[in-house]
């Protein structure tokens, strides 16, 4: 199987266990006993970590193959690196906001969903059709 498949596969299941330990965070509100938010914000954590170093390696890697393509891109091609280009930059927000800028944290649920969708279109796109054609 292709590394880039592998790395994509990597990074969705990051971005779905980020995403799954912030909306247990955020969206539970059942009031169970014992429950600790130390648990998954700690999961989120590690997991965002992750995201942001396999879609780090996934740009490197995107961007040496843009060097060999030139200008006669598929269509294919330009939607993804339009999406990853639009992923990158959602990433770097969502970090301002959550490292720098509190008064905005509230906008930080809005900018994950619109990451992991952006992430989900973007893996469909190119590893779904990798899986479908063989290449």
């Amino acid at each position: 199987m292709d590394p880039k498949v592998v790395l994509a596969i990597l990074l969705f299941a990051a971005g779905c266990v980020a995403l799954v330990a912030a909306l247990e965070l955020l969206g539970r509100g059942d009031g169970r006993k014992g429950a600790r938010p130390e648990a998954p914000r700690a999961v989120h954590r590690v997991a965002g970590y992750a995201f942001a170093v396999l879609l780090a390696a996934l740009v490197v890697v995107g961007v040496g193959r843009l060097s060999v393509t030139g200008d006669q891109m598929p269509l294919r091609a330009v939607f993804h690196m339009v999406l990853a280009v639009g992923i990158v930059a959602v990433l770097v927000v969502k970090v301002l906001v959550a490292r720098f800028y509190r008064p905005l944290l509230k906008l930080a649920p809005a900018l994950r969903l619109f990451l992991f969708v952006m992430t989900l279109v973007v893996v469909a796109i190119s590893a779904g059709f990798v899986a479908v054609t063989g290449g």
